[in-house]
């Protein structure tokens, strides 16, 4: 009944302003994302272009390139674009890229990782962390569109040449360092990185946490769960829940046991909430299908490519 109710408001609602649609996320990690950071490179510095504009899978350019420029404010983030793609490589430094794509919730979410790797890793000169939007960024010799069916692709390229390796685990920050660690080929301070690391991981969190925050409240259904009898604490769980995916080994259940104790002695009320929930929004559709009928509009508007 709680899924259902919270289904149909969502769909009242987008039938109301029809909205892009994000396709390319990693389905194993709808709640969970990692990206990966980069180390100092000393690109040219310019204003970032405005976002071009997104490419179909079927009509991705052979080759198209963002400006070319580093990341200020972002200690070891290294901007890759496809016009200094291959000479970061020709660098002799251990590479380790995210490929990215703006309208990727997932990709969001592991932003603040990313910055986080490149932020610990900004003293070795024999470690490269770095971003690559792929939306505004391709070159098929660089990376084939095939690879990136699904983001975020985490994918290393070590400093001898040889063949790149994908993140296949789950993707968080200690994660990361023993991706780093296990496909390094040139020599790196790795207890300065873990240092750094911890140094880190407090701001880490907080800014994790506040892109979890933003992407719930501008979720519609969030919106309906937030206004629930316990909905505040199912709010704060989730909040703590994927916050802990992206920048531990372990899972934060912390705010699990207050919700499940909320919701068994609130049931009753949680059942009549989302009864008229589920009652309110089948009224609306009907409404809206009804308008729509009269003005000769389909029921369903078609989703328009961003």
């Amino acid at each position: 009944m709680f899924r259902r109710g919270r289904r149909i408001v969502g769909d009242a609602l987008r039938r109301l302003v029809s909205r892009p649609l994000v396709v390319r996320c990693r389905p194993e990690i709808v709640a969970v994302t990692v990206s990966v950071s980069v180390c100092a490179w000393s690109g040219a510095r310019a204003q970032q272009p405005k976002p071009t504009t997104n490419y179909e899978d079927d009509d991705i350019p052979e080759y198209v390139s963002e400006s070319k420029f580093g990341w200020p404010g972002k200690p070891g983030l290294s901007r890759v674009v496809a016009d200094n793609a291959k000479e970061i490589l020709a660098t002799k430094a251990d590479v380790l890229i995210e490929f990215y794509s703006p309208d990727c919730p997932s990709c969001e979410r592991l932003s603040p990782v990313i910055r986080h790797i490149a932020a610990s890793t900004r003293f070795e000169d024999s470690i490269i962390v770095g971003q690559m939007n792929v939306d505004a960024n391709h070159d098929e010799t660089f990376v084939p569109s095939s690879d990136l069916k699904m983001l975020p692709l985490i994918r290393f390229f070590p400093s001898d040449g040889g063949p790149p390796t994908d993140l296949e685990e789950r993707t968080n920050v200690p994660e990361l360092l023993r991706f780093i660690k296990k496909n390094a080929v040139r020599p790196y301070n790795e207890e300065r990185v873990k240092r750094e690391s911890k140094k880190l991981l407090s701001k880490t969190k907080k800014r994790v946490r506040k892109v979890v925050e933003k992407q719930l409240a501008e979720d519609e259904t969030m919106i309906t769960v937030k206004q629930s009898p316990c909905g505040e604490l199912g709010i704060e769980a989730m909040c703590k829940l994927l916050v802990s995916l992206v920048t531990s080994d372990e899972i934060d259940f912390s705010a699990a046991e207050a919700n499940r104790n909320c919701i068994k002695k609130n049931e009753k009320a949680i059942k009549e909430y989302w009864t008229q929930v589920v009652w309110t929004s089948e009224k609306m559709l009907k409404m809206i299908n009804a308008r729509r009928e009269d003005e000769g509009l389909p029921k369903t508007p078609e989703r328009r490519a961003q």
